[in-house]
């Protein structure tokens, strides 16, 4: 998983800005024919030897779009959305 956000560029073209620093391995549960199964619990992913603990909610408060890169039977994968309607949405489940 990897975090980006968007920026003009000098031709007036939208860029895609990785968050390199924040690329984390997510604890998949398990994949069906449709789709893929991972969970944070408590939305922190759990620090590791090489990365420090890292605030889910965070960085989807922080970021444009969140990426995915996956493999299924050894094909490498990728998903990516937006995080407009979760920063709109996230506010009022707190109200």
């Amino acid at each position: 998983m990897i975090f980006a956000d968007s920026e003009l560029n000098s031709s007036g073209e939208w860029e895609l800005i990785l968050a390199e620093d924040i690329i984390r391995v997510l604890p998949f549960e398990g994949c069906s024919i449709d789709d893929c199964t991972a969970r944070v619990d408590g939305g922190r992913v759990p620090p590791t030897d090489d990365y420090d603990e890292l605030d889910l909610v965070r960085q989807f408060m922080d970021h444009r779009m969140v990426l995915f890169l996956y493999w299924v039977d050894g094909e490498e994968m990728r998903a990516s959305t937006t995080l407009s309607g979760f920063q709109a949405q996230f506010p009022e489940v707190l109200e």
